[in-house]
């Protein structure tokens, strides 16, 4: 009888170490797990403080052409400078861009579509993160507010002379006119490094 309790006794505290073992795996796995869709989007937030920022000044000192100048010369250098560590690349495309070098790939057309059918249905449009090859690619949305529509918003009411002839110098192909308030501008995408 002794035994049979030592036996059960010994088997219970086995039991109750394995259970123990296999939560503190659990709890490691998951400590270990990356938030790549929280990572990217501190990402694309400090990138979009640094240009939005820097795009303001540009505003209040020289109006809206002053700030289709430093778009033009200063956005995507400035967006390539918080490149570090485990973030790749991080860029804005649109699928009516007005930079040429900002035209989307597949996956970020899909991505833009999605979105835009989220914000069409009254939904706030959420972020995306696709895995491919050995890297993470997030995608964020970019929705207009009302000061883009100086540069952004319609030809006929929104955009001064001045400026749309500035729009039409620098950009001839520019497809980045006609929006309103609260739609997809664009979306950043931000690449990175895979962790093992």
């Amino acid at each position: 009888m002794k035994k049979l309790a030592l036996v059960a006794t010994i088997l219970f505290l086995v039991a109750c170490q394995s259970q123990t073992k296999e939560q503190s795996t659990e709890t490691d796995t998951q400590a270990d797990t990356i938030d790549y869709l929280s990572l990217g989007q501190q990402h694309a937030q400090k990138a979009q403080q640094k240009l939005g920022g820097n795009l303001k000044k540009a505003m209040q000192k020289s109006g809206p052409v002053g700030a289709l100048h430093f778009c033009h010369e200063q956005a995507i250098p400035l967006t390539q400078s918080v490149v570090a560590g485990d973030l790749l690349d991080i860029k804005r495309v649109s699928d009516k861009n007005r930079n040429p070098d900002n035209v989307p790939n597949a996956n970020e057309l899909n991505y833009i579509n999605q979105a835009k059918a989220q914000l069409a249905a009254g939904e706030q449009a959420s972020g995306e993160v696709l895995e491919e090859e050995d890297k993470m690619v997030a995608y964020y949305p970019i929705v207009t507010q009302p000061l883009c529509l100086q540069c952004h918003g319609s030809a006929q009411t929104d955009i001064a002379p001045e400026t749309l002839q500035a729009i039409q110098k620098l950009y001839p192909n520019d497809k980045a006119t006609g929006f309103d308030v609260n739609q997809l501008r664009g979306i950043w995408v931000v690449t990175m490094a895979k962790k093992d």
